[in-house]
């Protein structure tokens, strides 16, 4: 049953290829911290294939439903620190002026003994060169020592790098994240709480509302935390969430 979740959610959410849009970390203070970090890591309620997932405030109040008539991605595929996806058995993606890793790891931290975290080592960076000015600099793809063996590798969109394609409502009706960076929550009256340091958690859930974009893959959102606009979980972007992924139902391709 498992697999079969798994190829159903890999066929259904299709991973973007640009990076630059990157809402994770910062998320709304009155619902448990923990949906986010459940969400992220496929955990409790939030496992591949579920929808319609109801979602609760710290009162028991129903404040929205996630996943609304769409299963729930698999998410395995982000690295444990959230810069970076796996696209194919060998090779991952993330932005380029990310220097600073030489390794990545898949799955849960654990101080587990018995547990197997593989070092995949990065051996070619692929830097993206920038001859195509229609396309974003910003963006690697680079080659692993060892075909991975946790996971299994997201899909692609087939509808391209520009954002701007991803403003279509009806054919682009919803987005799932994750990612890593600075964390903290956020209230009503705007006030932010800091919650952990950058990559302490992987959070989850959906960005704010996107309402514009351009060929150079940037996209910017609007809107707040408590708006149901992708679902209730929404978060947005903090410091060191670079390179972490998005991905969008296709209604077109079904996927």
């Amino acid at each position: 049953m498992k697999n079969n979740l798994k190829l159903t959610a890999l066929a259904i959410f299709t991973h973007l290829i640009f990076q630059q849009i990157a809402y994770a970390s910062v998320v709304r203070d009155d619902v448990d911290y923990q949906y986010f970090r459940d969400f992220a890591e496929n955990k409790g309620k939030f496992f591949v294939g579920a929808s319609n997932i109801a979602i609760h405030n710290k009162n028991g109040d129903l404040v929205g439903i996630a996943m609304r008539d769409l299963p729930m991605p698999d998410l395995s595929a982000v690295v444990r620190d959230g810069f970076a996806t796996a696209i194919s058995p060998q090779y991952i993606n993330s932005v380029k002026h990310n220097t600073g890793y030489g390794s990545v790891q898949f799955g849960g931290a654990t101080k587990n003994p018995d547990a197997n975290h593989y070092n995949y080592l990065v051996v070619d960076r692929n830097d993206f060169l920038g001859e195509d000015k229609g396309i974003n600099a910003d963006y690697h793809l680079p080659r692993l020592h060892k075909l991975i063996t946790e996971i299994e590798p997201t899909v692609i969109t087939s509808a391209g790098s520009a954002s701007r394609t991803y403003l279509n409502k009806n054919r682009f009706p919803s987005f799932a994240r994750v990612g890593a960076g600075t964390q903290g929550t956020r209230d009503p009256n705007n006030v932010t709480t800091r919650i952990a340091d950058p990559y302490r958690y992987l959070l989850g859930g959906t960005p704010l509302n996107i309402t514009r974009g351009d060929l150079n893959g940037w996209a910017d959102a609007n809107g707040n935390l408590f708006e149901d606009y992708y679902g209730p979980l929404a978060n947005y972007a903090a410091a060191e969430d670079s390179g972490s992924p998005l991905w969008v139902f296709d209604k077109q391709e079904n996927r």
